[in-house]
């Protein structure tokens, strides 16, 4: 499978936010199917911008830096014009 970039895991794991799933954002279908799950995904997810995710024992913690999609993309995506 091709590296899935940071942005676009990044966008992923945003529309999640509102979406039920069957599993836990670290645990689903969708990031499953671009190849990240398990070790591999929560690696990505403990250095992701925009995301601060903690794992303690079985829990996980996420904690958006961005309160919704447009404010990601707007810090994100969007070049500071000068």
């Amino acid at each position: 499978m091709p590296l899935v970039p940071d942005v676009a895991l990044g966008y992923l794991l945003h529309l999640l936010r509102g979406v039920r799933i069957t599993g836990t954002l670290t645990e689903n279908p969708y990031s499953a199917s671009v190849g990240l799950a398990g070790e591999a995904l929560e690696d990505r997810l403990s250095r992701l911008p925009g995301l601060n995710y903690r794992k303690q024992g079985g829990v996980a913690e996420f904690e958006w830096r961005m309160p919704t999609l447009d404010a990601w993309a707007e810090a994100l995506l969007i070049p500071e014009v000068a």
